[in-house]
């Protein structure tokens, strides 16, 4: 299901309506449309127990994930274009358990057992996230907020003894983590993601420098392959003024009883010509773009959010043949509007 909702196609100088998802849009182009890809796999999680008479080394083999990645852009089939990121996260199923101990001996002690419970990781952010820039590779760096806890038991010498001491991921800071993306391509409405997520080492302390755990992914780079909905797949470029009514890209009655709705209230969206003024030459100038192939190349207008500026020769009209009847539809509905007069400017 879609999880862009758009409102409807406006001339310039009116603000239009968009809701797509959580997400908020931006980028070159106009704003970006938000849509989330899925992905799972297996890796391989490595911990590393250490205190200050030896250490202990515990890997989690074939641990299971699942995740999410959200991007926006105005057009995902331009990649990299306007691509951002906005929203990251990934969680173990089940939870990755890591434990170990070292033994120091009657008279050092011993750690037993040190371990964590790796839930997951996240990035969730205010706004978007723009690609990094430089070194021409196509990446996102975040800060990656882990979920789930770490948990020690020891009796070591010289320090405090401690018995199920557990400290929560969520005080600690985030890690770098790095988005790689390999390629993003899109066919028939479908988005697939090639990537790889790098993650520095994470050291969890209980007791800095003296007992703590060190985890990482091995190897250092978690491949990812993502797949979704292209939400732009069906934007298609079009450059005619008529085009003032869901859906975009498709010219129809409900674009005619959206211009006599405009019109009959004064709508600037209905006012074709831009005089202030609503009467005969808005209407015929509302068929004539209705039945026409042809671009108007001095407009700019927004369709559902996207500011469109099309230039003699840029765009090619792409909603095919119109028939004689929808053109005749047109006409007979625009025709009924003479029964409405000449409306003067609101407030005249």
């Amino acid at each position: 299901m879609r999880t862009l909702t758009l409102s409807l196609c406006l001339l310039a100088g009116v603000t239009a309506s968009v809701s797509a998802g959580d997400g908020k849009g931006g980028g070159k182009g106009g704003p970006g449309i938000p849509t989330t890809l899925d992905f799972s796999g297996t890796t391989t999680l490595n911990a590393e127990i250490i205190t200050f008479i030896g250490s202990d080394m515990v890997s989690a083999a074939d641990a299971a994930f699942i995740g999410t990645i959200t991007l926006s852009s105005s057009d995902f089939s331009d990649f990299p274009g306007d691509l951002q990121l906005v929203d990251f996260d990934l969680m173990f199923v089940p939870t990755v358990e890591l434990s170990g101990s070292v033994d120091g001996g009657k008279f050092l002690g011993s750690a037993d057992p040190v371990g964590l419970s790796l839930a997951g990781m996240s990035y969730e952010l205010m706004g978007p996230m723009p690609l990094l820039e430089g070194g021409g590779a196509v990446n996102f760096g975040f800060p990656a907020t882990l979920s789930g806890n770490a948990f020690a038991t020891y009796n070591l010498i010289g320090i405090e003894p401690q018995t199920g001491r557990i400290i929560d991921f969520s005080n600690i800071d985030p890690s770098n983590a790095l988005l790689e993306i390999n390629a993003l391509s899109t066919n028939m409405g479908t988005l697939t993601l090639d990537a790889a997520l790098r993650i520095n080492t994470v050291t969890i302390p209980f007791e800095p420098g003296l007992v703590e755990i060190e985890f990482r992914f091995s190897p250092n780079r978690l491949g990812i392959s993502a797949t979704g909905e292209d939400p732009t797949a069906d934007l298609v470029d079009i450059c005619s003024r008529a085009d003032i009514a869901e859906p975009c890209g498709v010219l129809d009655l409900a674009d005619i009883t959206t211009f006599v709705s405009g019109f009959t209230t004064q709508e600037p969206i209905s006012d074709f010509n831009g005089d202030g003024i609503f009467d005969l030459d808005d209407i015929v100038g509302f068929v004539t773009a209705f039945t026409s192939d042809e671009c108007d190349s001095k407009v700019e207008y927004y369709c559902y959010g996207y500011d469109m500026k099309f230039g003699e020769g840029e765009a090619a009209y792409a909603m095919g043949d119109h028939t004689m009847l929808t053109a005749g539809i047109a006409v007979s509905g625009a025709a009924l509007m003479l029964g409405f007069g000449s409306f003067r400017r609101k407030n005249a």
